[in-house]
């Protein structure tokens, strides 16, 4: 896929959306997987 989709649509919602809640999910993701014990501990009471 070309992405250039921004240049179609500038100022969509949606598009800033996924660019600014995709790095954000790819850091959560890299520590779910990096630590998961520790992420456990701290969920449990």
């Amino acid at each position: 896929m070309i992405e250039s989709s921004h240049i179609a649509v500038p100022a969509s919602p949606e598009h800033r959306l996924v660019q600014f809640l995709g790095p954000i999910a790819f850091f959560a993701g890299a520590v779910l997987l990096e630590k998961p014990d520790q992420i456990r501990i701290e969920r449990e009471p």
